[in-house]
């Protein structure tokens, strides 16, 4: 018995598309998240489509095969996310195909804006385009050809992506934070003044809230007025109010780092009048020698927190200017002399007596 291949040609296209329509979807939807962050994360992803070595035949992919894709949603649980349409059904299926068979095309992220702070997620989706024989009334092959987008898959292996699912790409943001420390030095030093320190901070995101932490909680005397500490400081306006031994971070939410690597940031310590003249201030950044002087100057953000650590130590004359330390002493010497001189003189006069 002889089979009729035009005959069973039509049944098993059938067939095929039988196999193929419940798992096709409108087009190739991607859901960007960046994760550990706390604020509004800006940037802008990139993403490229390539054709598969496999494909049975050279096929040009879509001609808008790099769309920019900007996260600035609100944060929801420490994970920023967004999502669109890369690109749509009637796109792949408009390529000029020229013969049949199954084409896949890969789908990655090939570029972040600002990949130091948001890094690209390195995984990819293969998008599957499956070419029959169109057939006429008659199921007899017209010599056209058409396409059907069948769906994507991660890796290119496991389930394949439906109408309701997202390509999923994610990455964790590069957060650090920052510590600002003051120590005083000397005899003389009063331990329970406050030193007032403002930080910059070259986002971004201008105006972006940051937690501190480590500050005296509330109302303070600084240069004889109250004052109020915040827990809180945007990029635009971040004071700090320390006294000897107390380390304010900012930056920090829990186990959270929410300051991005990169930024440039310069710390001052604004000395009243008096702090002037009473201490020597000298500071240093990290393990690196210390320099004299109430300003780091900008510096770059490193994704280790140890790195961004300003230590701030301010030394009371009495202990770094050895003549003023006698100074000091004057009225005390001067009493001793007087007072030695006195009992020589009272010796003298009772031997004279004699």
């Amino acid at each position: 018995m002889k089979f009729n291949k035009v005959f069973f040609l039509p049944i098993m296209l059938l067939l095929g598309m039988l196999f193929i329509t419940d798992v096709k979807a409108d087009g190739f939807k991607v859901s960007r998240s960046i994760t550990g962050v706390t604020n509004t994360a800006v940037n802008t992803f990139t993403y490229t489509v390539t054709a598969d070595s496999s494909n049975p035949a050279t096929v040009t992919p879509p001609s808008n095969n790099t769309v920019a894709f900007t996260s600035s949603n609100a944060v929801s649980s420490n994970t920023v996310t967004s999502a669109k349409e890369l690109i749509a059904e009637s796109v792949w299926t408009g390529l000029s195909y020229p013969q049949p068979g199954t084409y896949k095309f890969i789908v990655s992220e090939s570029a972040s804006s600002n990949a130091a702070v948001y890094p690209r997620d390195t995984s990819t989706y293969t998008v599957t385009i499956y070419v029959t024989n169109v057939v006429n009334a008659s199921n007899v092959p017209t010599g056209e050809l058409t396409a059907t987008y069948i769906g994507s898959q991660k890796g290119g292996t496991g389930t394949k992506i439906t109408k309701a699912q997202n390509a999923t790409f994610t990455s964790a943001a590069n957060m650090s934070s920052m510590t600002v420390a003051c120590n005083l030095k000397g005899s003389l030093a009063n331990t329970n003044e406050y030193f007032k320190y403002t930080v910059a901070l070259t986002n971004s995101v201008s105006g972006t809230t940051y937690n501190v932490s480590g500050q005296t909680s509330g109302s303070i005397t600084y240069n004889g007025s109250s004052v109020t500490t915040s827990t809180t400081c945007t990029s635009n306006s971040c004071v700090i109010y320390l006294k000897h031994g107390q380390t304010a971070t900012i930056g920090v939410s829990g186990s959270l780092k929410q300051l991005p690597v990169g930024i440039t940031y310069s710390v001052t310590q604004n000395n009243t009048t008096a702090q002037t003249s009473k201490y020597t201030t000298t500071y240093k950044v990290g393990s690196a020698s210390a320099t004299t002087g109430t300003s780091t100057g900008n510096k770059s953000m490193n994704a280790t927190a140890s790195n961004n650590a300003i230590v701030f130590e301010n030394t009371a004359d009495d202990e770094v200017v050895p003549s003023g330390i006698f100074v000091r002493l004057f009225p005390f010497l001067l009493l001793l002399v007087l007072s030695v001189v006195g009992v020589i003189a009272i010796k003298k006069t009772k031997r004279l007596d004699y």
